[in-house]
């Protein structure tokens, strides 16, 4: 004992953790020590190696994974997973990312028990992985809005519009709900002109924890592995992914392919303006039904109401939805148009179908995404007033 605390005191090959990065193989050697002493008898020592791997630097945070492959001894590799587990977690993205990558190459180990003790930090940390792909993402120009956002947003609108004396989007006239107006239950990711990143950068959406669940079934979604701890389906709740391909977005041939052929059917293709509708045909050459109408969007502020119908836009008849998406893309941001609906109102009388001709300022993509993460910030900051994203 009194040897192993003399090895402490003295601190046998200490770790450089701020100074001037030494060169390559003196980091190598320096790690290969601390490594060695993982493998030591004593309890304290292979504890106060643990600490030191907590110190290393990026360079050799990319070692990590190399070394839990290459260890001999089970619990060494392992310490070097969960060191690579600490970085992942590290405030230094640059760190984060490098410690990923070394947990997603052990992904393929032919190490049972590392191979599953990588794939269990991930799983377990999806919401950083997450984040740190948003962040990058973000970093090049992509608009991201994620479910919580958007739920924060939507409670913010509603009290909203009942402090100003309207009921909410989604209330009947008799102060019932029809549950047809809901925050997104998806990512959405937005491709505008702001974009500036490259095919190898696009591919990073494959990272996102909601394109995972899509791909895989196990515990935590991580790709390829079917990690089951205490059993049961992923219970992450990780949304899916719905990607928007804006026109005039900045996206080259390469990337716009490979986003299509990952994405498929959530892939979908708009023009610049955001009407903030769902909807679909009422039959054929009937217009376009209003399921629900999105928060924040040109039909909010105009007035459209659930149930409404579509039947012309600028005089021009619309047949059903995918009619109505390309009309939309023959104005621009900003242009004043005149939207003609069929509704139904309810009073004394019953039940009323009257037409309207509803003016409506075209907002773009942007503006909704903005107003959508003002309003959230509202919320996170308990700030509730009726101010104007209207």
């Amino acid at each position: 004992m009194k040897f192993v605390n003399l090895l402490l005191m003295c601190g046998v090959c200490s770790i450089p953790v701020s100074g001037g990065i030494r060169g390559a193989d003196d980091q190598k050697m320096d790690l290969n020590v601390v490594l060695a002493q993982l493998n030591s008898s004593d309890f304290a020592v292979r504890e106060s190696a643990q600490v030191r791997l907590r110190e290393i630097t990026k360079d050799q945070v990319a070692l990590l994974a190399g070394h839990a492959v290459a260890q001999p001894a089970a619990e060494t590799a392992i310490r070097c997973v969960h060191a690579l587990e600490h970085h992942f977690l590290s405030k230094d993205t640059t760190v984060s990312w490098t410690a990923w990558e070394g947990l997603e190459s052990l992904l393929g180990s032919e190490r049972h028990l590392v191979r599953e003790e990588a794939a269990w930090v991930l799983s377990s940390h999806w919401e950083i992985r997450g984040n740190l792909t948003i962040e990058e993402l973000r970093r090049h120009g992509v608009s991201v809005l994620l479910p919580e956002v958007a739920s924060a947003a939507q409670a913010v609108h509603a009290r909203r519009r009942i402090k100003q004396g309207k009921r909410p989007l989604n209330a009947l006239p008799g102060g019932f709900f029809n549950n047809q107006v809901s925050a997104p239950e998806s990512v959405q990711v937005f491709f505008t002109d702001k974009w500036h990143g490259d095919v190898s950068t696009v591919r990073l959406l494959r990272r996102l924890p909601g394109v995972e669940m899509q791909n895989a079934q196990g515990f935590g979604a991580v790709p390829g592995v079917g990690r089951r701890r205490f059993g049961g389906l992923n219970r992450n709740s990780q949304a899916p992914v719905v990607i928007f391909l804006i026109d005039g977005n900045s996206l080259d041939h390469d990337s716009e392919m490979w986003i299509k052929g990952v994405f498929g059917q959530r892939v979908q293709e708009r023009g610049q303006v955001m009407l903030g509708i769902t909807g679909s045909g009422v039959a054929a050459g009937a217009g376009c039904h209003i399921r629900s109408v999105v928060p924040f969007g040109s039909a909010d502020a105009a007035g459209l109401m659930n149930g409404d119908v579509i039947t012309a836009v600028a005089d021009q008849e619309i047949a059903g939805f995918d009619d109505l998406v390309g009309e939309l893309r023959s104005f621009a941001v900003g242009h004043l148009v005149e939207i003609n609906v069929n509704r139904i109102v309810i009073g004394n009388a019953g039940r009323t179908n009257i037409t309207l001709s509803i003016p409506v300022k075209l907002r773009s993509w942007q503006d909704y995404v903005h107003a959508v993460k003002s309003a959230a910030d509202d919320a996170e900051s308990d700030i509730v007033s009726p101010a104007t994203v209207r």
